[in-house]
């Protein structure tokens, strides 16, 4: 065989052009080459699906019945078995090692793990991440076992919040983001209704009961370079534990999720206690704020025009503002940047 055809990132790349999974899975059967590429790119992305297929490597699979949670869509469940062994374990760790994104949401499938097989594979597992090279986590922080998943290695980080759930649940897990994933590069935070309630009305989800942990889990990064958040979420206390960030790039706020309450932006007014000395936000080219003009404004007055470095990388600036606005404010803030 051509050595061409033996490099393995040449082999995925062609593997990838027009991707299909029966495809790729016969490439992997192809010769030893072509298996590692083709199976890098077979479980590179693993969905709901893909999760029961990985948990059926520990052990067949079974369905059972059980009493689900009012609300939840999950009509059938699959449990292991048998308990997995050792070799089990390191069969599961040949295919788990390749998987860079998880996506752990509520599946269309009307079906889920119950939760004795996240028992068995937590007893089975070594001290290290069920997927060592997960880069990508999409996750929906009301399912149970979403904790399981989180490790140092994680670089994007795309949360859904439910707006219908305990609010305390939510909280353990972003207290265990704030622990275990110091390295985010992207977070997302979005709002959403569960799938399973129709035609819900819009409704106001505030920041506050979740405020303390996402300051908490800001404060800890050293690498962010971008921040998406629902609209009223860029608070005070947001604000300020993203200043010390270096490399954070943008920060803004997500149309497609439900919204915070507007109160809780109304008093904006961060940097109070920065040492103005230190230059804050330095790499930010893309701030997006639901914030007050007249709150804005005084911002600007205090930190923008004495310390004109704050924003010196900055090149596109959105406001909206909660408020009625006068025209004096507007053209008083155009005048600073002007």
């Amino acid at each position: 065989m051509d050595s061409v055809m033996r490099n393995p990132q040449l082999l995925e790349e062609i593997f990838d052009t027009g991707y299909d999974g029966e495809h790729v899975l016969a490439y992997a059967l192809v010769c030893k080459a072509w298996s590692d590429p083709a199976l890098n790119l077979l479980w590179k992305v693993v969905t709901p699906p893909k999760l029961l297929w990985l948990f059926g490597i520990l052990s067949p699979l079974k369905r059972v019945k059980r009493n689900t949670e009012a609300g939840r869509r999950a009509e059938q469940v699959f449990t292991l078995e048998r308990d997995p062994t050792l070799e089990d374990w390191q069969r599961f760790q040949y295919y788990s090692r390749r998987v860079k994104v998880l996506e752990y949401m509520e599946s269309d499938t009307h079906s889920s793990m119950d939760q004795s097989a996240f028992d068995s594979l937590a007893l089975i597992r070594s001290q290290g991440p069920i997927f060592p090279n997960l880069r990508i986590f999409f996750v929906d922080i009301s399912l149970p076992n979403a904790v399981m998943f989180l490790h140092s290695g994680i670089r994007q980080l795309y949360i859904v919040i439910l707006t219908d759930q305990d609010p305390e649940n939510d909280r353990d897990f972003l207290d265990h983001v704030s622990l275990r994933v110091p390295d985010l590069t992207i977070l997302w935070i979005s709002m959403q209704h569960s799938s399973l309630v129709a035609n819900v009305i819009q409704q106001l989800c505030p920041i506050l009961p979740y405020e303390e942990e996402v300051v908490q889990i800001l404060s800890q990064q050293t690498r962010l370079q971008q921040l998406n958040l629902p609209k009223f979420w860029a608070t005070t206390k947001v604000v300020n534990a993203v200043s010390h960030l270096d490399s954070l790039q943008s920060i803004l706020v997500m149309k497609p999720s439900y919204p915070g309450h507007p109160l809780e932006s109304v008093n904006f007014s961060p940097f109070s206690s920065l040492n103005t000395r230190k230059l804050a936000l330095p790499a930010l080219q893309r701030l997006m704020l639901t914030v007050p003009y007249t709150a804005f404004h005084s911002f600007l007055q205090r930190w923008v025009t004495p310390h004109l470095q704050f924003f010196s990388a900055l090149h596109e600036l959105k406001l909206q503002s909660q408020l009625l606005e006068s025209s004096e404010t507007l053209k008083e803030s155009q005048h600073i940047f002007l």
